[in-house]
């Protein structure tokens, strides 16, 4: 499922202020801030809590919004950074699957679910993937006479294992795509006036890095033959960070600590290794 325009903003809006819950008016003013407009923002908001990717609670009559869901998984992906990829057993764990028109639903239920955890598909009918896929057995009510869906380890030499994986994971267009982030990211690499234009700059940034991040291919790096440039943009993105961290914070700071809903704002302490 394609997230909203903005989506990306809102993860950056929460992973710059460190926090687990943002109340709205602080929220909304943020991503204000950060050029979105406050109807966008709502609307945003109202779209993201019908998928299940925003919780709300309420503190009174001010809603404090947390993210959920697939969001959160996203969001906890990239505020982490890369994460160490799946070791090769000498073979692919393999799902084939023929459900009929009638069932195109609970197949692209299927599909979303592989890729979810890292799997590829290099042909209609067929996944690939590197660990068991566990995300299988939501879906063993469906077998019957119109339906298959088998599962299986498929042995294959180094070799022709970093061929099948090069095509079925288009590593070639994600060196693309990586490559291309990290040029723009350089390109806007401006200095900053004042925090909150800095604190934009950096918006800029992560907006370009996040789809390379949130699509990173989950391929064992023996079978990596050549380097995919996720590094690379991440190094490059973090310099920044590190760059107008200072200038970013001595205006957001005291902007957050003065608001009159200071008090609702869920701060989580940050861990070694976090983007943010």
């Amino acid at each position: 499922m394609r997230p909203p325009r903005g989506t990306a903003t809102l993860g950056f809006a929460f992973g710059v202020c460190s926090a687990g819950g943002m109340p709205g008016p602080i929220l909304i003013a943020l991503l204000e801030r950060l050029g979105m407009g406050g109807s966008a923002a709502r609307q945003l908001l109202t779209r993201l809590r019908r998928r299940g990717w925003v919780t709300t609670e309420r503190a009174g009559r001010v809603a404090v919004y947390r993210l959920a869901g697939p969001m959160l998984r996203r969001f906890d992906s990239i505020r982490m950074g890369e994460q160490p990829a799946p070791a090769w057993h000498g073979s692919f764990w393999q799902v084939l699957y023929d459900l009929p028109e009638s069932r195109r639903t609970e197949r692209d239920r299927l599909r979303a679910a592989a890729f979810e955890v890292g799997f590829a598909a290099p042909r209609p009918g067929v996944l690939l993937g590197f660990e068991e896929p566990a995300f299988v057995a939501d879906f063993v009510g469906l077998r019957g006479p119109d339906v298959l869906i088998e599962t299986g380890r498929w042995a294959v030499a180094p070799a022709d294992a970093a061929r099948i994986a090069e095509a079925a994971w288009q590593l070639p267009a994600y060196r693309a795509a990586a490559d291309e982030a990290h040029a723009r990211v350089r390109e806007q690499a401006a200095e900053a006036s004042d925090g909150w234009a800095a604190l934009r700059a950096l918006h800029d940034a992560f907006e370009l890095a996040v789809p390379v991040w949130l699509t990173l291919p989950r391929v064992p790096t023996e079978l990596i033959e050549h380097d995919l440039g996720a590094g690379r943009l991440s190094r490059e993105v973090t310099a920044i960070s590190s760059r107008l961290g200072p200038t970013i914070i001595g205006s957001l700071e005291p902007w957050l600590a003065g608001h009159e809903l200071a008090g609702l704002l869920d701060q989580v302490p940050s861990e070694e290794g976090q983007r943010w």
